[in-house]
């Protein structure tokens, strides 16, 4: 069983199950968003893991939506590991001299967040908006300092594929004892989307008044 990237070749690499969000749909979803909130200019879309197809795919939607241009835009070598390097990276190129920028995409919830510390560090007044989200990050939409966030329900998918993994082993084992038949030449292979959800500042303030009453760190 398998979850989050790689929904177009799960079934190629052994997988019987695989859990999901449509990331190229998403990263369509993204780019409209900004477009509707009147978000424009060069975008940077911030890829903070390198040969990570999903981060790819998010990017290539909000690119085949988004209305200005969009430059893809590496901090792979700090990440998230080290998001002080990370936001110094990026401010130093929304500093820069070249093409001002009106707007950074992060793929991860705490990049937004070293994405924020740069645009505050350079003085740049552009927009950011994310996937994932932490409550600091709801708190930094309530506050302004981030459009929105798109919520890739990461801990339902890993539910999910952690239940369906002990159900396929139950099956697995019983079909095989009782039958002597593969399960999966009956039941096939399959995957499950979720739908994602967006975080504005409409919403963003009960969210996150809903974790910290759970005392979560993620809601």
């Amino acid at each position: 069983t398998s979850f989050n990237s790689g929904r177009e070749s799960y079934v190629d690499v052994g997988s019987v199950r695989h859990a999901s969000i449509d990331e190229t749909a998403t990263g369509r979803m993204l780019g409209e968003e900004f477009n509707e909130r009147g978000v424009s200019g060069l975008a940077l879309c911030v890829i903070h893991e390198p040969a990570n197809i999903a981060l790819s795919e998010r990017c290539d939607g909000f690119e085949a939506t988004y209305d200005g241009d969009v430059e893809r835009f590496s901090v792979a070598d700090s990440g998230t590991a080290d998001l002080a390097a990370t936001a110094d990276v990026i401010a130093e190129r929304l500093g820069s001299d070249s093409e001002p920028v009106g707007a950074v995409v992060t793929l991860n919830a705490v990049i937004s967040l070293a994405a924020r510390d740069a645009v505050a560090a350079a003085g740049s007044e552009a927009t950011i908006g994310t996937f994932d989200r932490t409550p600091e990050v709801l708190q930094a939409i309530v506050a302004g300092e981030i459009l929105l966030a798109i919520n890739t329900r990461e801990y339902n998918q890993a539910y999910y594929i952690m239940a369906a993994t002990l159900h396929t082993w139950i099956a697995w084992n019983t079909f095989l004892e009782r039958f002597g038949v593969n399960p999966t030449h009956i039941v096939g292979t399959s995957a499950m989307i979720f739908d994602t959800q967006l975080f504005t500042a409409e919403n963003s303030g009960s969210f996150a008044r809903l974790s910290q009453s759970f005392g979560e760190s993620n809601p």
